[in-house]
């Protein structure tokens, strides 16, 4: 009997501890959308590593990093960045070692 309960406690302790924990989908948004060229823009973003030992978050637009930012302690995030591309369509990414979210950013022609 004892035995028994040993092994049950065994395989409680070594279940996945996700089984029962859901982890937060990294997101980014930008304000604001559209943005016009050369004008600054916010890149925010949560569920991002928010302890001191991750890396920061590093933000890229059309495949060049514009921006660097640190993920607070609940995951979230809040950096600037100017918009130095020609009008169009593009994707903007967040990301954090292994984590990454992106979105689309309208720049629009500047005055």
């Amino acid at each position: 009997m004892n035995r028994v309960v040993g092994l049950a406690l065994l395989a409680v302790a070594l279940a996945p501890a996700s089984v029962s924990a859901t982890v937060a989908r990294a997101r980014v948004y930008v304000t604001p959308n559209p943005v016009r060229t050369g004008a600054k823009a916010l890149a925010q973003g949560r569920g991002f590593c928010g302890r001191a030992s991750c890396p920061v978050v590093k933000i890229s637009l059309a495949g060049t990093i514009v921006a660097r930012g640190r993920a607070r302690v609940n995951g979230s995030f809040a950096t600037r960045f100017v918009a130095r591309v020609p009008p169009g369509t593009y994707v903007l990414r967040a990301a954090q070692g292994k984590r990454s979210a992106t979105t689309r950013l309208h720049v629009a022609l500047g005055d």
